[in-house]
């Protein structure tokens, strides 16, 4: 667990004392997940489904995502996320009920990264050009790999021989737990929502256009 909380500011999150809706492998997650969250002050409450063990679990899990969206913003919760029975994937939703796409999630995980200087952000060729406008922006760099996680952990790995760096913050793109604790106390810290980011970014004049498929979705 110490991963999930070591370095985050938990002054900030108790602070904000954010509240979730999440839809996770109660079974699988639950123990690592009730700690962390009780030593940050995150509250959450759980969709309750079936077993994610079962076959075919994590598409029927996906398909509850609108579901999810709507009991969000219904409940005024800041944000929902669906985290897979290993925990690393995770499908975020804002407090309005947008699906954050995983473009956009991209972004918001490079953003993390610069503005904490942790290292080079470490995205996939398919990730937006906005990326490389923010790593202007914050004199950061960005090190772009083949879509394949073995080329990203590669990056990963040789970044922190060659420089010693810390490697928490990379694997943000592999961890869903920390990736959802470290954006919500990246919104702590700075003020304000996940969806203020998202409509900030969207509407930024300097990164207008580099948006590749952001898209706002919106439950029905």
């Amino acid at each position: 667990m110490n991963h999930l909380t070591e370095n985050m500011n938990a002054e900030a999150l108790r602070g904000a004392s954010p509240q979730l809706v999440l839809l996770y492998d109660r079974r699988n997650l639950e123990p690592i997940l009730t700690k962390a969250f009780a030593s940050l002050g995150i509250t959450s409450e759980t969709m309750e489904t079936g077993p994610l063990e079962e076959p075919g679990a994590w598409q029927r899990h996906r398909e509850l995502l609108q579901d999810l969206a709507a009991t969000v913003r219904r409940k005024g919760k800041a944000a929902g996320a669906i985290i897979d029975p290993n925990g690393d994937q995770l499908i975020l939703v804002d407090g309005r009920g947008n699906v954050v796409s995983e473009e956009m999630l991209t972004a918001l995980i490079s953003l993390i990264i610069l503005k904490d200087q942790a290292g080079p952000v470490i995205v996939p060729v398919t990730a937006p050009r906005a990326i490389d406008e923010l790593a202007g922006r914050y004199k950061g760099r960005v090190v772009r790999t083949k879509t394949s996680q073995q080329d990203f952990m590669d990056k990963i790995i040789n970044h922190h021989v060659q420089s010693g760096g810390a490697v928490q913050h990379h694997f943000m793109n592999f961890d869903a737990l920390l990736t959802l604790i470290k954006v919500l106390e990246f919104c702590a810290r700075e003020g304000i929502t996940i969806e203020d980011w998202w409509e900030k970014s969207l509407n930024s004049s300097s990164t207008k256009g580099m948006w590749k498929c952001p898209g706002k979705p919106r439950a029905g």
